[in-house]
């Protein structure tokens, strides 16, 4: 029986291009892609969180 492991995103990459590469590793639109990211800059600019 086979087991599914789960993606890792390169723990060495920045985390917004960890999210662009599980984004596109599950195959995302390019459309949707820029949205969480861009949702997700919002949210790190909200609580002040400059290294993203």
């Amino acid at each position: 029986m086979e087991v599914n492991q789960k993606f890792k995103p390169d723990s060495s990459l920045k985390l917004m291009d960890q999210v662009r590469q599980v984004l596109r590793y599950h195959h995302y639109a390019y459309q949707t892609e820029e949205t969480y990211c861009r949702w997700i800059a919002h949210y790190l600019r909200f609580f002040c969180i400059k290294k993203f």
